[in-house]
């Protein structure tokens, strides 16, 4: 496969450095790629299915990561992880037929509530706690919906499921995005089958964008560790408002 190695290129391996850096650690990759490809004149089906490629591997690093530190809670992240998988596959079979833009106003509202729901919680409850009463059910419910979405759009996925497993599952900021970091690479991984089988990949984008992403995913765990989750919260905060500005405007 021949690369145009082009000053385009080198913008698209920036981009993909700086989406992995913080997608990783709270997600919302998609929410930035997909308008900017779509902008490139990519179409939306080509745009959608190249990044979630891409978040295949950006995604392994993450988790990769996220491993050698010891931050994944395996068994819970494992289940949840499952339970995503079938609605990723029909999910991305339907993407392959319709346009996902009808969900955008639809995820904006509920990143909105959730923006409200980080705000109203100061940083040491984003601290490991006792999970909510009934909080299997709901994981299990939220990671069906959730996997479909996934696999059909995937715009916040991880930053979705991440705060479901800090709000509603009780563990740390840190571990909660361990745990999604897992469950978007399965997810991803499934969706992708289906997006490369249906010949929607622009190659000529994901190979740099992926590149670069999978550089930035390592070194936005590392801070994350490095740094804790005061940074992760600042960092959540900041992908949650952009989000929301960006579906709304951009949907």
């Amino acid at each position: 496969m021949h690369i145009d190695l082009t000053p385009l290129t080198f913008v698209l391996f920036l981009l993909g450095l700086l989406t992995g850096m913080y997608s990783a650690v709270v997600g919302g990759g998609a929410i930035l790629l997909v308008p900017v490809f779509s902008l490139m004149g990519t179409p939306l089906a080509v745009a959608i299915a190249t990044m979630r490629l891409g978040a295949v591997f950006q995604q392994l690093v993450a988790t990769a990561a996220f491993w050698k530190e010891g931050k994944i809670a395996w068994k819970p992240a494992a289940w949840i992880t499952a339970i995503c998988v079938p609605g990723a596959y029909l999910g991305a079979r339907l993407a392959v037929h319709l346009d996902p833009h009808m969900l955008s106003y639809v995820v904006a509202v509920l990143m909105f509530i959730l923006l409200g729901v980080v705000l109203c919680f100061d940083r040491g409850r984003l601290r490991k706690r006792p999970a909510i009463r009934y909080a299997w059910p709901i994981l299990i419910v939220f990671a069906l919906v959730l996997g479909f979405y996934g696999g059909f759009y995937g715009a916040g996925f991880s930053t979705l499921l991440m705060l479901a497993f800090i709000y509603i599952g009780g563990f740390g900021i840190l571990e909660s995005s361990a745990n999604a970091s897992l469950a978007a690479f399965v997810m991803s991984a499934v969706a992708s089958v289906v997006f490369v089988g249906a010949g929607d990949v622009d190659w000529q984008l994901f190979l740099p964008v992926t590149a670069g992403g999978v550089i930035g995913a390592w070194l936005g765990v590392e801070s994350a560790v490095k740094f804790g989750g005061k940074w992760v919260h600042a960092l959540l905060l900041i992908v949650l408002a952009g989000s929301i500005v960006r579906l709304i405007l951009f949907p």
